[in-house]
């Protein structure tokens, strides 16, 4: 049986997911009634406030090695184990229509292993949800092989990259982080008799109203 997950919830995982490993970013608290038994990314609740995407842009691009919480899962082993299907690279469903590209080479640092340049999205061709489905039951022929994963980081280097990384990153995913500057508008003065041959046109034949309000 597959379980097929709401696109408001994995939202929430994820919002869970950036608070539990960037502390620098979203300011929060520990959750009181937090279990040890319970999924990680619930032990925190996010605080109050900073509602302006701007905000959270300037956090990120400020944000260091230091304020990334590299191994938040290391001391949970004995509580959830590492499962092989987190290896699955392909489409999975998020409703019964919405499906989602899940690419493990993408995150390899969250998985411990050397982060490379990916490849991206697009080559993953979409498939119907039938097909999804199909393939998801038989995740064990879609996972990343070993040979493919890399090398696991150094326990002294836990955000170690490939050389290109970094020079992919800024060329590449970052700008689709950082909004684009504003170009200033300029506004060109129009001529005052301009106003004149219009008012007289519309004297001569009168405009549509719904071909006026088509335009605005």
């Amino acid at each position: 049986m597959i379980i097929v997950i709401s696109y408001k919830f994995a939202f929430l995982c994820l919002q869970g997911w950036v608070i539990a490993h960037n502390s620098h970013v979203v300011l929060r608290k520990k959750y009181l009634d937090y279990e040890r038994v319970n999924p990680y990314m619930g032990r925190w609740t996010p605080k109050r406030g900073f509602a302006d995407a701007e905000h959270f842009r300037g956090l990120l691009d400020s944000m260091e090695h230091c304020h990334v919480t590299w191994r938040s899962y290391e001391h949970r082993r004995d509580v959830t184990l590492f499962q092989d299907v987190c290896w699955y690279s392909g489409w999975v469903m998020a409703g019964k229509q919405r499906m989602l590209r899940h690419l493990p080479k993408r995150v390899l640092r969250q998985y411990e292993y050397v982060q490379t340049v990916p490849r991206p999205p697009t080559t993953v061709m979409p498939l119907a949800p039938a097909d999804v489905a199909a393939a998801f039951l038989e995740f064990a022929l879609h996972v990343v092989s070993q040979q493919h994963r890399g090398d696991q980081v150094p326990d002294d280097e836990p955000w170690k990259h490939s050389d290109r990384y970094i020079r992919w990153f800024y060329h590449v995913s970052h700008p689709i982080i950082v909004n684009p500057p504003l170009e200033p508008e300029i506004t060109v003065p129009r001529p005052v008799y301009q106003d004149v041959l219009v008012n007289q046109d519309w004297g001569r034949h009168p405009p549509d109203p719904r071909q006026v309000i088509s335009t605005m």
